[in-house]
């Protein structure tokens, strides 16, 4: 509710429009969500996905970056998967330990890999930084770091296309 306030003020509503359209916005995604959230669904879409990723910085075999903030996100410039059921107190590792998405990924259902910030276990399908690389390889390993900035600019995407009051209430 704090938000919905804090937004409110921002754009001059009251905290009660503001849950209102915070709402009536969280409802039309819900409706739509299934037409556009989705992990790959063809080898030919994956290696796609491996392709732009790897141009971003060499890095292979990439399709998605994982990213979650209460929300767990899975997303190229598109967002793939979504699980918002967790408290705000729950560990990032926590949301994507129980998620069906790192089932699926265990499953042997996709042949590329999630990037993951060190808040996470490396897994074969989940690649982490190197906290303190010392070795060129290691640095270069690293490089993607700067491939993540692929949520910031999903979220960027979606930030202008909808209000940010509701978007804060999302």
């Amino acid at each position: 509710m704090d938000v919905q306030e804090d937004a409110g003020d921002i754009h001059g509503l009251s905290q009660a429009i503001t849950s209102r359209i915070c709402s009536k916005v969280a409802c039309a995604l819900a409706r739509h969500a299934s037409d556009y959230i989705q992990m790959p669904t063809s080898f030919a879409e994956e290696q796609q996905l491996m392709t732009e990723f790897h141009q971003i910085r060499g890095f292979p075999t990439v399709i998605g970056w994982y990213y979650s903030l209460n929300v767990q996100v899975t997303c190229d410039l598109r967002i793939r998967d979504v699980v918002a059921r967790w408290r705000g107190s729950t560990h990032d590792s926590r949301i994507f330990n129980e998620s069906s998405l790192k089932e699926r990924f265990e499953a042997g259902e996709f042949r590329g890999r999630l990037l993951g910030d060190s808040g996470y276990r490396l897994e074969p399908y989940l690649v982490t930084p190197i906290l303190r690389p010392n070795s060129h390889a290691e640095q270069k390993y690293n490089a993607h770091i700067a491939t993540r900035n692929v949520v910031e600019r999903c979220f960027g995407v979606w930030n202008r296309d909808l209000d940010a009051c509701c978007m804060a209430c999302l």
